[in-house]
């Protein structure tokens, strides 16, 4: 199996921008408007079915030739991977790695201690000033623990 490289692609620096701009809001006068919506999440539909549905925005993923869609049709592909070092994403691999990701239960939940330990032990053992344990979800990034 070939692992990918996932860089900040566009739409995941749209949804930072998002999370400082809430974190901005959050910590001014309440007189400012409410915070934008979460960006989309494998948790908002129900089936397999459902999920490919919002992947492929009502596109096929194939055409009638059997051809695979221009990568520039879904926001879920990574556009700037170095494909020397990784493989093309494929629909079926992704809501393979969403739907697993869905089953564990832990997107949107409470930060814990032992991600917290993880964090700060990777930080020491690798010497560096910010370590992160995220998630990559279908229109978002969420980090269960950062130091």
């Amino acid at each position: 199996s070939c692992g990918v490289v996932h860089d900040l692609n566009p739409s995941s620096q749209r949804n930072l921008a998002v999370v400082v701009q809430h974190h901005l809001l959050m910590t001014k006068s309440t007189d400012e408007p409410p915070p934008p919506e979460r960006s989309r999440s494998v948790m908002d539909y129900d089936s397999k079915a459902d999920l490919k549905r919002a992947m492929t925005c009502g596109k096929r993923a194939e055409d009638s030739e059997g051809a695979a869609s221009p990568v520039e049709d879904f926001d879920w592909i990574t556009n700037n991977l170095d494909m020397s070092i990784s493989c093309a994403q494929n629909l079926e691999e992704e809501m393979a790695r969403l739907l697993t990701l869905k089953s564990y239960l832990i997107l949107d939940a409470k930060r814990e201690q032992k991600f917290e330990r993880i964090t700060a032990l990777a930080g020491r053992i690798f010497d560096v000033p910010i370590a992160l344990v995220s998630l990559v979800d279908l229109g978002r990034q969420w980090f269960m623990s950062n130091r």
